[in-house]
């Protein structure tokens, strides 16, 4: 049953539709009707919809408003309520009277040709194809209760047209009137176009002629074109009475740029909603794919729209909860998206020296593979340590087998900003049957002359009774601020063996976020080894997966912290099969203002039977840092 605030606009439609279609347009009127039923279906959205959990739209649909539904002409003197003035801003002026364009006060100077800045009604009737094309797409009514509202009762509103390559080089200024002896609602919509080419900048101004309860219900459709340009201001400056619950939609083509300002100054209740779509790809997108290699490309775009969804984990994410990821993201970074070269010494960088180990060293600047250093010492037949990117290309239906598949975009917004932004990496891949005598070490600088963000990928591929051991050193060889993601896949086969050694001794200034994902097939073994020395913030997940029988990981952390480091370490060993074991020992040494966090968490699957439940060892070494959380559980 219908909620009152409901019942009483499904009863005034009911009622009314025909009266609201007499006052309109025939292509306004053609999506009234579906709208109404998708609103009847939806109703308005409850506190549970996670999109308005802190707002009560029931109570502010909920007191007596009236309508014009007849269009009525209300009497106003639009400059009157005109209190928007922009001190050096020359604009074309317009005016919205309620939810009606207001066509007796029209700016002196003439548009270029072909611009449209009229009622939304009368364009219409006199060209509904062009209208029909555009209004209500974006704006789906099956989706949202209020926008469905809107769609079913707006009459009229405001359409503003900017054919191809069209640049106004004046500011279009609407002023959003509310004007009325009673308390009114109003539905006002607003259809922006811009074609391929077009600029434009818009100045909407809410401003209210009458101290009476208002409600407004505003729901604006933006499509920007390819190359096209859109400024739009929405300001707000009404009463403590007015009620304003405001959609904005805006489709961006390839290559648009959109800078939408949202103002409030004075107001009663206020909802902003923004939905935002990325519909071409832009210049820096086709950059990234451009220098970069097909099969990593395949799943860039996928990648994206899992971002675009899940967006960076909050707190209020389990996983996630003692790290602030918006906060790690917030700076403005530089990106080589061109894979500039950028000179380096590697070895003046290097500084992970282990006594008595023999090793076949190689670097990674940033993210990129460095084949200008390589060892003497050859690799057994079949074995590859190379550019991720290079194999890509020349192998693609290799990388395609093991790329982005257990590292699952949909899942993490962090792997997935990883996948759509990497380029290249390193590929490690070990034959079947054959055992490496010397560790493979992996030197990862960091080096910019700029504030820097790099994104590295690295795929591990182990086949069947395979051996190897690696030792991945991250340092820092500028005093710059760095933001580094790292996504790591190791597929570990049947009866193989890894050992994967990651350290991380970087500075102060330095930002890494690591995700680790394994799987493990039968009777394989995994020593798994994170150790922290030196950092600004540090947060490593590790996820790791069992998919055969008899096998076993050994999953370690060291982390020694002093100053204001922060170190976050979090586990997931997931037991798809029974006769498994895992086991975890992580210690902590905190100095100073350091801060340090572990969260640990061992699932068994359902007929997962025989499972060795993880063993866990964590020790803690405390003199003046904290210690968030440790809390440790199965399932």
């Amino acid at each position: 049953m219908a909620m009152l605030s409901e019942k009483q606009y499904l009863d005034l439609y009911q009622s009314s539709s025909r009266i609201i279609k007499r006052n309109s347009a025939e292509v306004l009127n053609a999506v009234r009707d579906a709208a109404f039923e998708d609103f009847r279906r939806l109703g308005f959205p409850s506190r549970k919809v996670e999109r308005y959990k802190y707002t009560d739209m029931s109570a502010i649909f909920e007191p007596d408003y009236g309508l014009n539904l007849n269009r009525l002409e209300i009497p106003v003197d639009p400059y009157q309520a005109f209190r928007c003035d922009v001190p050096n801003l020359s604009t074309s002026l317009y005016f919205v009277v309620n939810d009606a364009f207001y066509n007796k006060a029209l700016p002196k100077v003439e548009l270029p040709e072909g611009v449209i800045v009229d009622s939304l009604c009368k364009v219409a009737t006199e060209n509904p194809e062009f209208i029909a094309k555009y209004y209500a797409k974006i704006a789906k009514t099956d989706e949202d209760g209020i926008t469905a509202l809107n769609t079913f009762l707006a009459q009229d509103g405001l359409l503003i047209y900017i054919p191809k390559n069209v640049k106004l080089d004046r500011t279009v200024q609407v002023i959003n009137i509310l004007r009325s002896d009673v308390d009114l609602m109003v539905n006002r919509r607003v259809l922006i176009v811009l074609e391929q080419g077009a600029e434009a900048k818009f100045l909407f101004c809410d401003h209210a002629a009458d101290d009476k309860n208002f409600l407004a219900t505003q729901v604006i459709e933006a499509y920007v074109g390819e190359n096209a340009s859109l400024d739009l201001y929405c300001l707000e400056e009404t009463h403590y009475k007015n009620r304003r619950v405001s959609n904005v939609y805006i489709e961006q083509q390839a290559n648009s740029r959109v800078n939408h300002n949202v103002i409030t100054l004075h107001n009663g209740i206020t909802r902003n909603r923004l939905d935002l779509v990325f519909k071409g790809e832009g210049a820096s997108s086709r950059m990234i794919k451009k220098h970069s290699a097909e099969a990593l490309n395949a799943v860039r775009d996928a990648a994206f729209e899992d971002f675009r969804r899940l967006g960076f984990p909050s707190r209020k994410v389990e996983r996630y909860k003692y790290t602030d990821m918006s906060a790690i993201f917030e700076p403005d970074y530089g990106l080589n998206l061109n894979r500039l070269e950028i000179p380096v010494d590697p070895y003046q960088a290097f500084r992970c020296d282990v006594p008595n180990l023999s090793t076949s060293l190689y670097f990674v600047v940033n993210d990129a593979f460095y084949n200008k250093a390589l060892p003497k010492v050859e690799l057994p037949e079949g074995v590859i340590v190379d550019s991720l990117c290079k194999v890509a290309t020349e192998n693609p239906e290799f990388i395609a087998k093991y790329y982005a598949k257990i590292a699952k975009t949909d899942e993490d917004g962090i792997t997935a900003l990883n996948t759509f932004l990497a380029q290249d990496g390193l590929l490690i891949y070990i034959p079947k049957n054959v055992k490496l005598d010397r560790t493979v070490q992996v030197i990862n600088i960091l080096r910019s002359d700029v504030d820097l963000m790099v994104n590295r990928r690295v795929l591990i591929v182990l086949e069947q009774g395979a051996e190897a051991k690696f030792l991945f050193c991250d340092h820092a060889a500028d005093d710059k601020n760095f933001l580094a993601t790292q996504v790591i896949e190791a597929y570990v086969g049947e009866n193989a063996s890894l050992d994967l050694y990651c350290l991380e001794e970087t500075h102060y200034k330095n930002r890494r976020v690591s995700n680790v994902y394994i799987e493990q097939q039968a009777n394989s073994r995994v020593n798994h080894n994170v150790i922290t020395l030196h950092n600004g913030i540090t947060r490593n997940r590790l996820d790791l997966v069992f998919k055969g029988e008899g096998a076993e990981c050994f999953c370690n952390g060291c982390v020694i912290a002093d100053k204001n480091q922060v170190v976050d370490n979090n586990t997931l060993i997931d037991h798809q099969v029974g006769h498994c074991t895992s086991n975890e020992l992580y210690k902590y040494v905190l100095d100073g203002e350091a801060r340090g966090a572990f969260a640990g968490r061992v699932l068994v699957r359902h007929g997962a039977q025989k499972t060795t439940p993880t063993v866990y060892h964590i020790q803690f070494s405390i003199k003046s840092g904290n210690l968030d959380v440790l809390y440790l559980y199965h399932t």
